[in-house]
């Protein structure tokens, strides 16, 4: 890793990609700085990740770890698209399994999600990963309805719900073949080994 670079590629084929961006060279990054995830889709460019680079590339390492052995495979209990199935969550509509994280219930389907742009990001989108019933690792990018939380008596959305319902797709779906997995993992691996001797290294 060079380290002038500001950007890192996760390849996902020839013409799509997921890059890592940051404002200062990634080899000099600590736990704690803010980076950007984009995917690169159809000569767009979508945000799908703002976070601490420690706590996002901490993530991706475990969900591909699972998934390269097919330990991530979605709940049996989800029956339809995931993306959709947690904008429903969140509009609190019943009949979902849930699993108890700390001393909060929250419902299954979140065992594959990878990343979630922030509230003030538009547009919204959930990142998944999971198995599907073949052992294949699906990464998908779903839409998120940015008005779950809104007070309907005080905010009218430009959008209602369940407009959002009708227009409902994936904004994509691709099969990541074991090899690029294993080279996003090793990838990640890298750059939090590095920010981990940064944070050492400013400790002494």
């Amino acid at each position: 890793m060079a380290k002038s670079n500001r950007k890192i590629i996760f390849d996902l084929n020839n013409k799509e990609k997921i890059i890592l961006e940051s404002s200062y060279p990634i080899y000099s990054l600590y736990p704690c700085d803010k980076v950007i995830f984009y995917l690169i889709y159809n000569n767009n460019k979508y945000i799908i990740e703002r976070d601490c680079i420690q706590y996002a590339l901490a993530v991706l390492k475990e969900k591909l770890n699972k998934a390269l052995v097919n330990q991530l495979p979605l709940h049996e209990s989800i029956n339809q698209n995931v993306g959709f199935l947690w904008n429903e969550y969140l509009q609190n509509k019943p009949g979902f399994v849930e699993m108890r994280v700390g001393e909060i219930n929250h419902w299954i389907g979140i065992k594959n999600l990878l990343w979630s742009t922030p509230g003030n990001i538009q547009p919204q989108l959930d990142v998944w990963i999971y198995n599907d019933e073949k052992g294949s690792i699906v990464f998908e990018v779903t839409p998120g309805y940015a008005w779950h939380f809104v007070d309907l008596q005080e905010t009218t959305p430009p959008v209602s719900y369940q407009e959002f319902v009708q227009n409902f797709k994936p904004l994509y779906v691709q099969t990541v073949s074991s090899n690029t997995a294993k080279q996003w993992l090793e990838q990640a691996e890298n750059i939090l080994k590095k920010v981990k001797e940064n944070a050492q290294e400013s400790e002494k």
